[in-house]
């Protein structure tokens, strides 16, 4: 019976919070009782909580109470039995049709997306007529809709970047009107049409996608339930990085420190100092941390033996480098090991790193830097398909590569 009563006040609250849908249930009951007068004063209700509450209320909800609002209208002229009132049939078909366009490409947008993690065929019979009416129509007034027509052709046309700008195009000028869930979706679906662009080499995409999360902290949608993914934050980081926007992300790691976890702190504040060569810094901060999960801790041991690597290129006589980085890739290597199972296919990447670093580090010991022994070792690295870091250690090759002539 407690459950029951518990099950009642849950149902009952979330109708409360629903006031559109609060005040359309009353107008039908005012409608069975035939009260046209109080039937009138909770439909204007209901219109105006809608109106004062689009912006809070996610598309496929919107216009499923739109829909209500019409369906109402259409049920009380019905029920007065009179021919020579048209019945609102109009107002029910056009609403009908926006709120069926919202839905089904909302969701072909998440059928598509998740495509790329698992590849399973869904079945959506008439998506193509569906795009080809949005293409011939052009629904101005419910922006949304044409969103995601961009979304889906971007999707399902890589190659014609158009569609990308026009959906970027919106989300400027029609975004900040959008519910925050709803902004931030699309967002993420322009952003992963960056990122297949970036896998494609195209470089010019870097600066899109750094510049479409600089709009998303703008108008305030990186937040996802008043905390940053950790994925979302990283990606940043390493696009900033890759950018040189060094003074921009040192900003932004302080600016969301309280977002994040404190480990994720310092492995990207680390990796920042690296990148702006104060590798000393860069040991003391990840000296600093804490590191419980098992990916950030060979994260954090990656920056280090990338810091070391650095510090010994300088011949900084200050410290024994060379015999820290030997030591390091010896430990490093039996960490791995150690936690092959944990990791699973981040091991592969990882190895390799420690593989190349301790080649490397052999020819400069031994002094054999001829430049066969170097260029046979950058093709290997090329043919190597997993490795971590891959850009700096071609870098560090290449650099050896210069000094052999």
């Amino acid at each position: 019976e407690l459950v029951k009563l518990v099950e009642r006040f849950w149902a009952y609250n979330s109708f409360c919070e629903e006031p559109v849908q609060e005040q359309l249930y009353i107008a039908r009951i005012y409608q069975k009782r035939n009260l046209p007068t109080y039937w009138q004063s909770s439909m204007q209700k209901a219109q105006q909580n809608l109106a004062v509450s689009k912006q809070n209320i996610a598309a496929v909800d919107l216009h499923y109470c739109e829909l209500q609002l019409e369906l109402a209208i259409h049920e009380s002229i019905e029920a007065k039995q009179r021919r020579d009132f048209e019945p609102n049939l109009q107002n029910v078909l056009s609403n009908l049709n926006t709120f069926y366009l919202v839905n089904i490409l909302q969701y072909y947008c998440k059928a598509m997306n998740y495509k790329r993690f698992k590849p399973i065929d869904y079945q959506v019979p008439i998506i193509e007529e569906v795009l080809a009416h949005i293409a011939e129509n052009r629904y101005e007034n419910v922006p949304i809709i044409n969103m995601y027509f961009y979304a889906i052709k971007s999707l399902l046309e890589p190659k014609d970047e158009t569609h990308y700008k026009s959906l970027k195009d919106l989300l400027l000028k029609k975004g900040q009107h959008l519910y925050r869930k709803d902004a931030q979706n699309l967002f993420a679906l322009a952003r992963n049409y960056c990122i297949y662009q970036m896998n494609n080499r195209n470089v010019a995409y870097y600066y899109e996608i750094f510049n479409l999360y600089q709009i998303e902290i703008e108008q305030q949608l990186i937040l996802r339930d008043g905390q940053m993914p950790p994925s979302t934050f990283q990606n940043i980081v390493t696009t900033g990085l890759m950018l040189k926007k060094y003074d921009w992300l040192e900003n932004f790691i302080y600016d969301f420190s309280d977002y994040v976890t404190e480990s994720m702190f310092y492995l990207t504040l680390s990796k920042l100092r690296l990148y702006q060569k104060r590798y000393k810094e860069t040991i003391d901060l990840i000296d600093k941390a804490n590191f419980a999960e098992i990916l950030d801790k060979i994260s954090a041991r990656s920056i280090l033996l990338q810091a070391y690597f650095e510090l010994f290129l300088l011949e900084d006589e200050s410290d024994d480098y060379d015999e820290k980085i030997e030591n390091f890739l010896t430990s490093f290597s039996v960490f791995l090991n150690r936690h092959q199972d944990e990791i699973e296919i981040h091991y592969e990447y990882y190895a390799a790193l420690i593989y190349f670093l301790n080649k490397i580090m052999k020819l400069i010991w031994q002094g054999n830097e001829a430049k066969s022994d170097i260029e046979s070792l950058l093709l290997e690295l090329k043919k190597t398909p997993k490795i971590k870091e891959r850009k700096w250690i071609t870098n560090k090759i290449k650099m050896i590569l210069e000094k052999s002539h």
